[in-house]
């Protein structure tokens, strides 16, 4: 795979680039040759301060004043990300496809910095940075194929993305921004926010269900030691996901049951969320 990188050439015109002093664009570009394939960068200033002939007294402080814009802190990390990289270097029209390997990169970096960095949610950064930039969805036949570790489908369930994919940031925003009376935008939460003069009719618009609670543990291993590796990765290849106790639940949202004749087997590989005397002894 070739190693070359695009950068922006428009950024050499941009007014606010052309206003920072020359060490802060030399260490933009080399920061820019070292991210990941989803354009996170760890930050160690002492080797870059000595890689691009950087003066010893700026402090960290400087630095992150002299690269504000285009280099974007992560808080509570050692870990910052290049402002449009994906859409600049990586995407293809504007998209990022689950079926083309290099852009399968971006997601198992995604969810490197997850799980190994700390960064809790690699996804809203890569979309608030790369505003115009598409998540594609998983195609019929990615999506049919016995989900391996690091295949389209896993990385999807463990970084949170519907298999439906993800529209832009802009139209996302857009579409939440609706106009008053004044004609001024104003935040539009649900349908029946509006006032048409019909009240208590109908049963208020439910929003759509989420996919995960708002908080769930890392999904790279099992909570509970009794369930082995093997059997917890079976799960999340079958649609689930593991809540915060150690137990599976479907993504979709529904509801499955499980029979008596499955009680043994239960019993010795998975973590039960409820146990029943009756048919059916395991609701997930």
């Amino acid at each position: 795979m070739s190693n070359n990188i695009n950068i922006n050439q428009q950024i050499i015109d941009d007014p606010e680039f052309a206003k920072k002093p020359v060490w802060a664009k030399s260490l933009y570009f080399y920061l820019w040759c070292r991210a990941d394939f989803a354009g996170f960068v760890d930050v160690r200033w002492d080797t870059a301060k000595l890689i691009c002939n950087i003066q010893e007294e700026l402090t960290d402080e400087d630095i992150w004043e002299g690269l504000q814009g285009f280099v974007i802190p992560i808080s509570g990390t050692s870990v910052a990300y290049m402002k449009d990289f994906i859409i600049t270097a990586r995407a293809q029209k504007g998209k990022v496809s689950s079926k083309t390997s290099v852009h399968l990169k971006i997601y198992k970096d995604m969810l490197a910095r997850k799980l190994r960095f700390n960064v809790a949610d690699p996804v809203s950064i890569i979309r608030e940075n790369n505003p115009s930039l598409i998540l594609e969805g998983l195609s019929t036949e990615t999506d049919n194929k016995q989900a391996k570790e690091d295949s389209a489908p896993m990385l999807f369930v463990q970084l949170g993305i519907p298999k439906a994919g993800l529209p832009s940031f802009n139209l996302e925003q857009a579409e939440s921004i609706s106009v008053d009376e004044n004609n001024k935008p104003s935040e539009v939460t649900s349908y029946t926010q509006q006032d048409d003069g019909v009240e208590d009719i109908f049963e208020p618009v439910q929003q759509e269900r989420k996919r995960f609670p708002d908080e769930h543990p890392d999904q790279s291993k099992p909570i509970l030691d009794k369930l082995s590796q093997e059997m917890h990765e079976d799960w999340l290849n079958s649609n689930h996901y593991m809540d915060i106790n150690g137990y599976y639940k479907r993504t979709d949202g529904q509801d499955i049951s499980v029979t008596i004749n499955e009680r043994e087997r239960l019993k010795n590989n998975n973590p039960l969320e409820s146990v029943k005397e009756d048919e059916v002894i395991a609701n997930f």
